[in-house]
Protein backbone atom coordinates (compact mmCIF):
# COMPACT_ATOMS: atom_id res chain seq x y z
CA UNK A 1 0.00 0.00 0.00
CA UNK A 2 1.43 3.63 -0.84
CA UNK A 3 0.41 7.10 -0.50
CA UNK A 4 0.30 9.64 -2.87
CA UNK A 5 1.88 12.05 -0.36
CA UNK A 6 4.95 9.18 -1.04
CA UNK A 7 4.98 9.84 -4.66
CA UNK A 8 6.90 11.23 -7.03
CA UNK A 9 4.11 11.91 -9.26
CA UNK A 10 1.62 14.03 -7.31
CA UNK A 11 1.56 17.47 -8.89
CA UNK A 12 -0.09 20.76 -8.93
CA UNK A 13 -0.80 23.29 -11.76
CA UNK A 14 1.45 26.10 -11.42
CA UNK A 15 -0.57 29.50 -11.74
CA UNK A 16 -0.12 31.14 -14.86
CA UNK A 17 1.64 28.47 -17.04
CA UNK A 18 -0.67 25.55 -15.84
CA UNK A 19 2.70 23.77 -15.98
CA UNK A 20 2.48 20.28 -13.53
CA UNK A 21 4.65 21.57 -10.21
CA UNK A 22 6.10 19.39 -7.42
CA UNK A 23 3.90 19.26 -4.46
CA UNK A 24 6.42 20.78 -1.78
CA UNK A 25 6.87 19.01 1.54
CA UNK A 26 5.33 21.46 3.60
CA UNK A 27 1.64 20.50 1.35
CA UNK A 28 2.55 16.99 1.85
CA UNK A 29 3.45 17.14 5.19
CA UNK A 30 -0.50 18.97 5.46
CA UNK A 31 -0.06 22.62 5.61
CA UNK A 32 -1.24 25.31 4.09
CA UNK A 33 -1.02 25.01 -0.17
CA UNK A 34 0.49 28.12 -1.55
CA UNK A 35 -2.55 29.02 -3.84
CA UNK A 36 -1.14 32.04 -4.92
CA UNK A 37 1.33 29.76 -6.47
CA UNK A 38 -0.71 26.31 -7.77
CA UNK A 39 -4.04 26.15 -8.23
CA UNK A 40 -5.50 23.86 -5.04
CA UNK A 41 -6.45 20.78 -6.95
CA UNK A 42 -3.53 17.62 -6.73
CA UNK A 43 -3.05 15.76 -10.00
CA UNK A 44 -1.52 12.37 -10.30
CA UNK A 45 0.98 13.22 -13.19
CA UNK A 46 0.92 9.32 -14.41
CA UNK A 47 -3.09 9.46 -14.59
CA UNK A 48 -3.46 6.52 -12.15
CA UNK A 49 -5.89 8.19 -9.97
CA UNK A 50 -8.29 11.03 -10.77
CA UNK A 51 -8.69 12.99 -8.05
CA UNK A 52 -11.34 15.28 -9.81
CA UNK A 53 -14.17 12.27 -10.95
CA UNK A 54 -12.84 9.83 -7.36
CA UNK A 55 -13.71 12.57 -4.82
CA UNK A 56 -16.18 15.01 -7.00
CA UNK A 57 -13.92 17.63 -6.83
CA UNK A 58 -15.36 20.68 -9.10
CA UNK A 59 -12.31 21.84 -10.93
CA UNK A 60 -14.25 24.82 -11.86
CA UNK A 61 -14.75 26.40 -8.70
CA UNK A 62 -11.49 25.51 -7.28
CA UNK A 63 -12.60 25.84 -3.92
CA UNK A 64 -10.81 22.70 -2.45
CA UNK A 65 -9.60 23.04 0.87
CA UNK A 66 -6.39 22.04 2.18
CA UNK A 67 -8.26 20.20 5.01
CA UNK A 68 -9.84 18.49 2.23
CA UNK A 69 -7.00 17.13 0.38
CA UNK A 70 -4.76 16.41 2.88
CA UNK A 71 -6.51 13.10 4.15
CA UNK A 72 -6.78 12.22 0.57
CA UNK A 73 -3.34 12.34 -0.26
CA UNK A 74 -2.09 10.36 2.84
CA UNK A 75 -4.88 7.67 2.23
CA UNK A 76 -3.08 4.24 1.67
CA UNK A 77 -4.23 2.63 -1.64
CA UNK A 78 -2.97 0.22 -4.47
CA UNK A 79 -0.79 2.06 -7.12
CA UNK A 80 0.99 0.37 -9.99
CA UNK A 81 2.59 3.79 -10.98
CA UNK A 82 3.91 4.46 -7.62
CA UNK A 83 7.62 6.12 -7.16
CA UNK A 84 9.12 7.63 -4.31
CA UNK A 85 9.41 10.90 -4.17
CA UNK A 86 12.55 13.28 -4.19
CA UNK A 87 12.52 16.47 -3.22
CA UNK A 88 13.57 19.21 -5.60
CA UNK A 89 12.56 17.05 -8.44
CA UNK A 90 9.23 17.49 -10.80
CA UNK A 91 6.80 15.05 -11.93
CA UNK A 92 8.27 15.06 -15.16
CA UNK A 93 12.01 14.73 -13.95
CA UNK A 94 10.59 11.98 -11.78
CA UNK A 95 9.04 10.04 -15.00
CA UNK A 96 12.45 11.22 -16.65
CA UNK A 97 14.19 9.59 -14.02
CA UNK A 98 12.35 6.45 -14.42
CA UNK A 99 12.41 5.95 -18.36
CA UNK A 100 16.45 6.05 -17.85
CA UNK A 101 16.36 3.39 -15.28
CA UNK A 102 14.32 1.67 -18.12
CA UNK A 103 16.71 1.96 -20.44
CA UNK A 104 19.53 1.36 -19.03
CA UNK A 105 17.91 -2.18 -17.88
CA UNK A 106 16.93 -2.99 -21.54
CA UNK A 107 20.78 -1.93 -21.92
CA UNK A 108 21.99 -3.94 -19.62
CA UNK A 109 19.86 -6.84 -20.46
CA UNK A 110 20.24 -6.42 -24.45
CA UNK A 111 24.55 -6.98 -23.51
CA UNK A 112 23.76 -9.64 -21.38
CA UNK A 113 22.05 -11.71 -24.33
CA UNK A 114 24.71 -10.68 -26.51
CA UNK A 115 27.55 -11.81 -24.48
CA UNK A 116 25.57 -15.04 -23.95
CA UNK A 117 25.15 -15.09 -27.34
CA UNK A 118 28.81 -15.02 -28.07
CA UNK A 119 29.49 -17.62 -24.69
CA UNK A 120 26.85 -19.94 -26.93
CA UNK A 121 29.08 -19.42 -30.40
CA UNK A 122 32.60 -20.10 -28.60
CA UNK A 123 31.48 -22.97 -26.37
CA UNK A 124 29.66 -24.17 -29.84
CA UNK A 125 32.99 -23.72 -32.11
CA UNK A 126 35.18 -24.86 -28.91
CA UNK A 127 32.52 -28.12 -29.58
CA UNK A 128 33.49 -28.40 -32.89
CA UNK A 129 37.22 -27.47 -32.37
CA UNK A 130 37.13 -30.88 -29.84
CA UNK A 131 35.23 -33.42 -32.21
CA UNK A 132 37.37 -32.15 -34.94
CA UNK A 133 40.81 -32.76 -32.99
CA UNK A 134 39.58 -36.12 -31.82
CA UNK A 135 38.60 -37.07 -35.20
CA UNK A 136 42.59 -36.19 -36.08
CA UNK A 137 43.92 -38.35 -33.44
CA UNK A 138 41.94 -41.60 -34.27
CA UNK A 139 42.65 -41.00 -38.13
CA UNK A 140 46.19 -40.96 -36.94
CA UNK A 141 46.13 -43.67 -34.53
CA UNK A 142 44.23 -45.77 -37.53
CA UNK A 143 46.83 -44.87 -39.67
CA UNK A 144 49.81 -45.97 -37.27
CA UNK A 145 48.15 -49.12 -36.64
CA UNK A 146 47.86 -50.02 -40.51
CA UNK A 147 51.59 -48.78 -40.90
CA UNK A 148 52.44 -51.66 -38.24
CA UNK A 149 50.21 -53.90 -39.35
CA UNK A 150 51.89 -53.72 -42.86
CA UNK A 151 55.19 -53.42 -40.86
CA UNK A 152 54.99 -56.37 -38.88
CA UNK A 153 53.02 -58.75 -41.89
CA UNK A 154 56.01 -57.85 -43.86
CA UNK A 155 58.66 -58.60 -41.02
CA UNK A 156 56.51 -62.17 -40.33
CA UNK A 157 56.56 -62.88 -44.45
CA UNK A 158 60.31 -61.94 -44.60
CA UNK A 159 60.86 -64.19 -41.27
CA UNK A 160 58.60 -66.76 -42.49
CA UNK A 161 60.01 -66.99 -46.65
CA UNK A 162 63.40 -67.34 -44.82
CA UNK A 163 62.26 -70.06 -42.71
CA UNK A 164 60.52 -71.63 -45.36
CA UNK A 165 64.01 -71.51 -47.69
CA UNK A 166 66.40 -72.28 -44.94
CA UNK A 167 64.32 -75.43 -44.31
CA UNK A 168 64.52 -76.33 -47.76
CA UNK A 169 67.97 -75.92 -48.19
CA UNK A 170 68.30 -78.11 -45.00
CA UNK A 171 66.17 -80.77 -46.28
CA UNK A 172 68.22 -80.59 -49.62
CA UNK A 173 71.24 -81.03 -48.16
CA UNK A 174 70.13 -83.66 -45.50
CA UNK A 175 69.46 -85.66 -48.75
CA UNK A 176 72.80 -85.45 -49.95
CA UNK A 177 72.38 -82.23 -52.53
CA UNK A 178 75.52 -80.24 -52.35
CA UNK A 179 75.73 -76.81 -54.36
CA UNK A 180 78.47 -76.49 -56.20
CA UNK A 181 79.49 -73.45 -55.10
CA UNK A 182 79.61 -74.71 -51.70
CA UNK A 183 83.60 -74.18 -50.79
CA UNK A 184 83.24 -76.76 -48.31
Amino acid sequence: MVKCSECGFLAFRAKGNLEFVEAEDFIRSGYQIPTSLVHPMPFCFVRKLDFRTTYGWNPRSMGIGDTEIFPVIVEERECDGFTPWQQGFSPKEHREMLDEQRRLRLEANIRQMAWDREDKRDAEMRHREDERDTKLVKLQESLHWRELLVLGGGVTVALLSGSIAAAIVEGAVSRGWEPSWWPF
